[in-house]
């Protein structure tokens, strides 16, 4: 495992990656034991500066560790980590790896392999305070990752660039606090195979020119919305539906319509249009037994295409 952190972004134009060729690396051997709740769980500390590695083995054999910042967000010289799974027993020794949380850091760069990953083949990544980063699981089996972002305004980037396998992951990206604001926030998210989801909750973006993109990629996918969306750009999903408390509404246009799944099942979330079809249609589902389930079948016709999609919200004048 390498862990390094320092500052190579000097001009708007670089990236934690960097840190590879010009980083200071966190020497991992030089870790502090405590063993004072043995044999129930132990852990170890590193600590360089600002810099502070932390890992605790469970008597599960569940290895949880962090890497944090613990000098001041954009502090200088401790804006970037970099980390990666190349040596991995530097870190885990025989165990794997349960969770990883990265915290206050500017820029983050992740790359895992799955020798990480615990014995059901899954991984919690956590980063917490990121501005912009770059994770890499393809090869890291089953992941969930948690991005709670933070910006202090739309100088220099503001983009995730996330990839994950054909394991079935999930990738959740919310605002850290309040005061985040995560308007400027920007992301480029690719799901690949597997039955993955997507979890959406941030502030409206500043400008219609900015990346928020998500490709479900194949297999069954989903998308959870937690609060109204119109600035979300999406593709490769057979499922859209919402945990939040109160009511949420998503914007759909043809091109939406068209990137995603054929029959598109919307579920406790409300549809608006951003575009001018020409003719929209609802038609109620009934089951077996002529009973109704709830669904709507809807077909919105353009005049090129027509779309159907799956809901259960819909406006009276479509089954008029």
């Amino acid at each position: 495992m390498s862990i390094l952190f320092g500052e190579t972004n000097l001009d708007g134009k670089g990236s934690a990656a960097n840190l590879l060729e010009n980083g200071q690396m966190i020497d991992l051997s030089v870790k502090q034991f405590d063993f004072s709740d043995f044999p129930h769980e132990w852990s170890w500390d590193v600590e360089d500066g600002m810099a502070l590695v932390s890992s605790t083995l469970d008597h599960y054999h569940n290895i949880f560790t962090s890497v944090s910042n613990t000098g001041e967000w954009n502090e200088s010289g401790m804006k970037e980590v970099y980390i990666d799974s190349n040596d991995a027993e530097t870190l885990t020794g025989e165990y794997n790896l349960e969770s990883l949380t990265v915290e206050n850091y500017v820029d983050v760069y992740i790359n895992l392999t799955e020798e990480l990953a615990n014995e059901n083949g899954e991984t919690q990544i956590n980063v917490i305070d990121a501005k912009r980063g770059e994770i890499d699981t393809q090869d890291a089996g089953s992941v969930n990752i948690e991005i709670l972002a933070n910006s202090n305004g739309d100088s220099w980037s503001n983009l995730f660039d996330v990839t994950t396998g054909d394991s079935d992951d999930e990738v959740q990206l919310y605002y850290s606090s309040e005061s985040s604001m995560t308007e400027w926030t920007e992301f480029s998210v690719a799901l690949n195979g597997g039955d993955d989801s997507f979890h959406y909750d941030l502030a409206d973006a500043a400008s219609e020119l900015q990346t928020r993109f998500v490709d479900g990629g194949d297999d069954e996918d989903t998308l959870v919305l937690y609060s109204d969306t119109d600035d979300l750009d999406f593709a490769n999903f057979e499922h859209i539906e919402t945990e939040a408390l109160e009511d949420v509404t998503l914007t759909l246009n043809q091109e939406l319509l068209s990137n995603n799944a054929d029959g598109l099942t919307i579920s406790g979330v409300d549809i608006d249009f951003s575009d001018q079809y020409d003719e929209i249609s609802a038609t109620e589902q009934l089951d077996e037994n002529g009973q109704d389930t709830g669904y709507w079948d809807v077909t919105v016709s353009y005049d090129d295409a027509s779309y159907t999609l799956v809901t259960d919200s819909i406006d009276q004048d479509w089954a008029a």
